[in-house]
């Protein structure tokens, strides 16, 4: 009997030590994610914007007219007032969709300026952008499927060209992003010169590719 009593005691010991662990563990775990989004929303590091983005879809389409080589315009609207930037509690960051946008148009106009002559001073921020596309690229790793077309060439050979024209990806709602961007603009667009800075087209006053951004609002280019 004394045996079978200190066995119950033993066990009603092990079974409240486990209850109180979990209840600690349970405090901390708390504690961590209300930590978390504390720090994801405002905090002194920002990850994602505030906000549960929507599911979208996109059917790819290469025969759209907008957004050719010179068509400075149509790139310039794809980044809402403020260049894109999300401003909290004087606290600024940049978005990632908008600056891989930025990172195309300025290859693009690479390109146009490659044309023109005058694209070798920019080859540090070419590098850049490829480098960060390329990264951008991984990171989502879209694993949507796009169909392949046999092609018998004229050497007799098989290729299987795809073209990715014509099919759907599962995305991330961008008007949604740009909406709720273009609403913190105008919270803070009033105090601050650099919102009213702007991306100038090639037939302006040359290339501004470098988007070096200083707090006091002025565009370094």
């Amino acid at each position: 009997m004394h045996d079978l009593a200190s066995h119950n005691k033993f066990s009603v010991c092990v079974v409240l030590a486990l209850f109180a662990s979990l209840g600690v563990n349970l405090v901390s775990i708390c504690i961590h994610i209300a930590t978390n989004a504390n720090n994801r929303a405002y905090g002194s590091y920002t990850s994602t914007l505030p906000i549960q983005i929507r599911r979208a879809a996109l059917v790819t389409n290469g025969s759209a007219k907008r957004y050719g080589l010179n068509a400075d315009q149509d790139w310039i609207s794809l980044t809402p007032p403020g260049h894109g930037f999300f401003v909290k509690d004087q606290q600024y960051f940049g978005v990632s969709m908008y600056h891989q946008i930025h990172c195309l148009n300025a290859l693009r106009r690479i390109i146009v300026a490659d044309h023109q002559n005058q694209s070798t001073k920019y080859n540090a921020h070419a590098h850049h952008c490829l480098a960060y596309l390329r990264e951008m690229i991984l990171c989502n790793a879209d694993t949507t499927l796009e169909p392949s077309k046999a092609v018998l060439l004229s050497d007799g050979r098989t290729s299987r060209p795809v073209t990715g024209w014509r099919v759907t990806h599962e995305c991330r709602d961008w008007v949604q992003v740009r909406d709720f961007v273009q609403e913190n603009y105008l919270e803070w667009k009033d105090s601050d010169e650099f919102a009213d800075a702007t991306d100038v087209p090639i037939s302006g006053r040359g290339l501004n590719l470098m988007y070096h951004w200083e707090m006091d609002g002025r565009v370094d280019e």
